[in-house]
Order: C-alpha cells, then structure tokens, then sequence
C-alpha cells in the first residue's frame, strides 16, 4: 500500500513505508518550534491522543476471520516501532541544552 506525502503538496511523491511517512512529513510540521515550547501534561496528553489518530489513519483497520476490526491504541503503539512524538519533542530540547562539544563541535 503507498501512501503520499500531501504536506510538501509533492502528490507525485508515494512512499511505501508508513512510519517514514509520519517522521519525515507529519512530525515535523506538527512539532514545529517545539524546542522552544512549555508543555503541560494536558499538552503532551493531546499530542499523544493526535499521533494514536495519525497513526489509526495510516494503519487503518484489520480485515481478520471475514469482518474488519480497529486497532487498539496498544497495537498502534507497537506498530510505531518507535518513540512517541512527546519524548521526540523533548529529545530536540535536550539537544539545543547540551554543549557544543558534547554535540561533535569545538
């Protein structure tokens, strides 16, 4: 299944991988600026209720045994294989934190 990546309005431009699709077209449009926000826990909670409907979208329902099922937000989440988008957002906070040496520079 290919999806394509309407953000960059680049329609001719599918990509085959899901998460892909999420971490280079919709993370960083939704995350934009977030080293400098101050998140809430109500914050961070309706980020993560955002990214489980994203990803509900891109993974759509289960056909099993002759009748479609959703996914459980249990299942989204493993099938993201990766961090959810609050400890992304706080991993570039940490990275604008550190000294320049410890990043690789002088």
């Amino acid at each position: 299944m290919s999806y394509t990546c309407h953000v960059f309005g680049h329609t001719d431009v599918a990509y085959m991988n899901e998460d892909f699709n999420f971490s280079n077209c919709i993370r960083p449009v939704v995350s934009y600026g977030a080293e400098a926000w101050t998140l809430t826990k109500k914050e961070e909670q309706a980020l993560l209720v955002f990214e489980t409907k994203i990803f509900g979208r891109i993974y759509g329902p289960k056909y099993e045994n002759g009748e479609w099922n959703s996914r459980t937000n249990r299942k989204l989440e493993e099938m993201s294989k990766g961090e959810n988008i609050v400890k992304w957002i706080k991993g570039q906070k940490d990275k604008l934190v550190r000294s320049p040496r410890e990043n690789g520079g002088g």
